[in-house]
């Protein structure tokens, strides 16, 4: 199930009974596990795996940035 203003980019992989909330945003490569629920206003980047039976809470953002200026 995929929530309202959600937004799923190329060469994703969402498994079976999976529930994505409003607002969150999937970006490129990204695998998304089996029975898993990212709540309203996630955002995962390029390149993230999620496993199986996780859940991601609301407003949770990731990053793949292996040089941070701080």
């Amino acid at each position: 199930m995929i929530g309202d203003h959600a937004f799923v980019r190329d060469r994703c992989q969402i498994g079976s009974f999976v529930i994505v909330g409003s607002h969150v945003t999937i970006e490129n490569e990204v695998t998304i596990g089996d029975y898993t629920k990212l709540q309203t206003g996630v955002y995962l980047c390029a390149w993230v795996t999620i496993e199986d039976h996780c859940f991601i809470a609301p407003c949770v953002v990731t990053t793949n940035d292996n040089r941070p200026h701080r």
